[in-house]
């Protein structure tokens, strides 16, 4: 199967440096296409009508070619349902003109997106000639699609198929939406599906079979995995987890990764991996092959770290090894386990790549050092119950919960709090 990287977080786009650096990456990960759909790229969505400046074109192109270059498929995306009037030739023509630009700039695929926007047509002759409601919106935007592939084909001699993401990109079940759709759309287009929810801790066989049936044609696993845009202040560093062994229905994966771009090669790394043998995939091995093939002079360094951020999906619970080991408090691991998060330090190596990810990750490499400094100090509370150890242990949980970064703060917040009330519970009953 194939696999490949979605940009198509909410945040700070990447830069130029940081796409063509993953870029190098991508094949020696089993990552073979790339889609260009940054979400605060005004050019993609809300300015999605007019030209590229000559700047920004610039850019694509040499995306374009230096992903050709490397066997890499490169697909411009382009999101046009805020504001498309889906019967008006002059947007017609504006998105003819734009894709136009673009297949000038080297680009020979094309993705429409219409994730995230209102869920019914509100243009009076797009209602009319479409219909209203859910099914109406589908019967649009698969006939603007169809009208896309024939101007691709017919004027630009493109004969890639056109790939969409839908508004009812979420769930497994038929809707009017997808009955709309599939009535106007490409017989070989290709549908962006992300799980039975936007975003998803596994995904099974069946689901994938019942989201195939609903769409009617294949479907690309849009995997909102490592993505953090609904959380900045948090990492996953960890390994794709849950997906299906026997995938049939998906032609290709794309993974929308994190703000943070050489982080995301970590996780990504093991999106290849699943891609690659979806049947023997085993994540923790994908994992260790990932840090030694990317990040090797600072692996053992980085270790503590992709441990406490490697919990999917995010509502997961933090850390699971540790979270159990805060029960057993005086088992020797878990001071084991604090002491490796207290002393967490990212050398600079001189390595690109590394140091990259040494600065990158700095802020959460902090933040760690506060939750097992905080750890700590709570088990030398437990220990010695004096009060200069208790307000240790309060300094720390105050600057630990005023940290920026987000490294297993549920977790150690709340097992902190637990135990300085009970030291202060067993003081005041000491006293009376």
């Amino acid at each position: 199967m194939k696999a490949g990287v979605v940009e198509g977080f909410y945040g700070k786009p990447w830069s130029q440096v940081e796409r063509l650096r993953l870029l190098s990456y991508y094949p020696a990960l089993g990552l073979s296409c790339y889609y260009h759909a940054p979400k605060d790229d005004p050019y993609h969505r809300k300015r999605w009508d007019e030209p590229y400046p000559e700047a920004e074109l610039a850019c694509i192109a040499g995306l374009a070619a230096y992903a050709g270059q490397r066997g890499i498929e490169f697909t411009a995306c382009l999101a046009p349902g805020l504001s498309m009037r889906y019967c008006d030739p002059d947007d017609q023509d504006a998105l003819a003109r734009k894709v136009r630009q673009l297949a000038g700039a080297g680009v020979r695929r094309f993705a429409l997106l219409f994730d995230d926007i209102p869920p019914v047509l509100t243009e009076p002759a797009a209602v009319a000639r479409f219909g209203a409601g859910a099914s109406g919106l589908g019967r649009a935007h698969g006939r603007l699609c169809a009208d896309l592939a024939g101007f691709l084909s017919a004027r630009l001699g493109i004969a890639t198929p056109v790939e969409i993401c839908p508004t009812d990109y979420a769930g497994c079940q038929a809707s009017d939406y997808r009955l709309g759709l599939a009535e106007t759309l490409p017989e070989d287009a290709l549908v962006m599906w992300t799980g039975r929810d936007v975003v998803v801790g596994d995904i099974t066989e069946e689901e994938v079979a019942q989201a195939w049936a609903s769409f009617g044609r294949d479907l690309i696993l849009w995997d909102n995995f490592p993505v953090n845009d609904f959380d900045f202040s948090r990492v996953f560093l960890g390994p794709l987890l849950g997906r299906p062994a026997y995938p049939a229905g998906l032609a290709k994966i794309i993974s929308n990764p994190m703000v943070e771009a050489s982080a995301s090669l970590i996780p990504l790394a093991t999106v290849g991996s699943w891609a690659t043998d979806p049947s023997g995939y085993q994540p923790e091995a994908a994992l260790d092959a990932a840090l030694a093939l990317l990040a090797a002079p600072i692996k053992e360094a980085l270790l503590p770290l992709v441990r406490a951020c490697a919990s999917w999906p995010p509502s997961a619970v933090r850390d699971a090894d540790l979270a159990a080991l805060l029960e057993t408090p005086d088992d020797p691991r878990l001071t084991t386990r604090l002491a490796e998060l207290a002393t967490l330090e990212i050398p600079l190596t001189g390595d690109p790549l590394c140091d990259d990810l040494a600065e990158t990750l700095a802020p959460w490499a902090r933040a760690a050092r506060l939750a097992g400094q905080l750890g700590l100090a709570v088990l030398a509370l437990r220990q010695e119950r004096d009060e200069p150890t208790k307000a240790e242990a309060e300094r720390l949980l105050a600057a630990y919960q005023s940290e920026p970064k987000d490294v297993l703060r549920p977790l150690l917040t709340t097992w902190a709090e637990q135990q300085i009330t009970a030291h202060a519970l067993l003081t005041e009953r000491s006293k009376s």
